[in-house]
């Protein structure tokens, strides 16, 4: 499911980029069908449209490696970077379902830690979130993630706007195979594999609470993976 869910992603983040491309190219294919002169400045802008473009691609191919890549072992890292390789993946697939995304990040500190291990953690919380407010049809849907650093810990929170969590729901969310999306087949391992890898990989918590508009979801990474 894991697996299916990243390929559905990885399909928004090219879907864009690879228009643009053969919009550019086939621009070009008319001009030349229909005789018309292409000028230098003309297919430089058309040259530089599709190298970036193809750069976007090659980052966006880099940011699916580095989550795959299959390691446990610690690597120095910043929040930031985190925050920018999770978005990287699910960022298209957030503005594909017009879904606003907003980052305040507060941090300074470097960070020791599986970086793989906490984007997985995050892209679960992040694909709950889209899910919650597709689900209910949330108008002006939006997703809100901050960081900062209280008393040695680095807080990351994942907030919505999709109403919160039923109060019948608060204790049993975490649990294996319980979930409150049962009409969209939902396997209820996704919030619980989250609270898995930071409590067993990277030492730290997971905690949820309702707030006015929605759930928010919040990480605290113990103090002592910092460098």
């Amino acid at each position: 499911a894991a697996m299916g869910e990243m390929i559905y992603m990885l399909a928004h983040q090219w879907r864009q980029p690879l228009s643009v491309v053969a919009m550019s190219v086939n621009n070009v294919k008319i001009s030349l069908a229909l005789n018309k002169k292409i000028s230098d400045e003309e297919l430089n802008v058309c040259i530089d449209v599709v190298s970036g473009k193809v750069q976007q691609l090659s980052g966006t191919i880099a940011n699916f490696i580095s989550f795959f890549k299959p390691t446990l072992e610690t690597e120095p890292t910043t929040v930031e970077e985190v925050l920018a390789s999770t978005l990287g993946i699910i960022g298209k697939s957030l503005e594909n379902n017009g879904i606003a995304i907003s980052v305040e990040n507060a941090t300074k500190s470097s960070l020791s830690i599986t970086k793989g291990s906490l984007i997985q953690v995050l892209l679960s919380l992040l694909s709950n979130a889209k899910e919650t407010l597709l689900q209910r049809k949330v108008v002006n849907p939006a997703i809100a993630i901050s960081a900062k650093e209280v008393n040695g810990e680095t807080i990351v929170s994942v907030c919505d706007n999709a109403g919160g969590i039923e109060e019948s729901a608060m204790k049993k969310l975490g649990e294996p195979y319980f979930s409150t999306k049962e009409e969209l087949n939902g396997t209820g391992l996704g919030i619980y594999i989250a609270k898995t890898i930071l409590e067993k990989h990277l030492r730290s918590t997971l905690k949820w609470r309702n707030e006015e508009e929605g759930a928010c979801f919040e990480i605290a990474l113990n103090r002592n993976l910092k460098v």
